[in-house]
Parts: C-alpha cells; structure tokens; sequence
C-alpha cells in the first residue's frame, strides 16, 4: 500500500468521524493521527469533506467501452 493511499485512508476516517458529530480530538484519535493532524485537515478542508477523501463510485468507462461505443456510433 503506498504512503498516499494510506493517507487517505486514514483522513478518510478522520472525516467519518467528524460526520459522526466527534470532536476533532475524537476523530484524530479513531483515525490514529495526532489531534494536530486533525485540525490541519480541518482547516484545510474548511470544514468540509474534501472530494478526495471520496472513493470513485465507478461511474467513468473504461477504455473498452469508450472504444465499443465509438463503433457502435461509427
């Protein structure tokens, strides 16, 4: 698992918890970042959830499809 990954997966569980109603201390804790982290990200972010820490949800088509597509419309 790379480092960004990584990152993200545990900024991801920092913003759950702040969605949870948790206190930054809280969610800096659950995630098991330091509570200076914590508000990094949430100065960062304004507040809000950035986009990042949101998984694709599998909307873009792959190549193939992209391709098929094309012919079907050639």
């Amino acid at each position: 698992m790379g480092r960004h990954r990584l990152r993200r997966e545990l900024e991801a569980k920092f913003w759950q918890g702040i969605g949870l109603g948790m206190a930054n201390a809280e969610a800096s804790a659950a995630a098991g970042v330091s509570a200076t982290t914590g508000v990094l990200w949430f100065r960062r972010g304004g507040g809000v959830t950035p986009s990042i820490v949101h998984e694709p949800q599998g909307h873009s088509l792959s190549f193939a499809e992209r391709e098929e597509i094309a012919c079907l419309n050639a």
